[in-house]
């Protein structure tokens, strides 16, 4: 790859990042260290919309692993987000599909039910020195 190419993906990244930032979508990526083990599910990004709303930075909640999800769901959609994820690791999950849950901001006491289109896919990553 030529570093014009480089260059350019790397300007079009913080493009795509500025637009990701100013959406009002809680939007993250999820990843399995070992694939099929859901406790070792974890986020790998995560929108500014999303850390605002959540209240967290993006080292908080991509330091929680796991934990991420049983802290921020509801104790009853946690089991409805285990069942999610085994099917995406069976492949038997829609593409996208809509989805209620029940989240808890760490700025708040209450839950807050949020309504919204869930994509499920399967990427493999190409992992170079500080890109993800």
């Amino acid at each position: 790859m030529k570093n014009e190419e480089v260059t350019d993906c790397g300007k079009e990244a913080v493009f795509l990042q500025k637009i990701l930032d100013e959406l009002p979508v809680i939007a993250y990526v999820n990843e399995y260290r070992k694939p099929g083990d859901l406790k070792s599910l974890r986020v790998i990004w995560s929108s500014l919309y999303t850390q605002e709303f959540l209240g967290l930075t993006r080292e908080d909640i991509d330091g929680m692993g796991f934990v991420f999800f049983e802290s921020v769901f509801h104790p009853a959609d946690v089991e409805f987000f285990n069942e999610l994820s085994e099917k995406a690791v069976a492949g038997s999950l829609e593409k996208v599909f809509t989805s209620i849950l029940r989240v808890k901001p760490f700025t708040g006491e209450d839950y807050i039910w949020l309504y919204g289109l869930v994509s499920s896919s399967t990427i493999t990553r190409m992992v170079s020195p500080g890109i993800y």
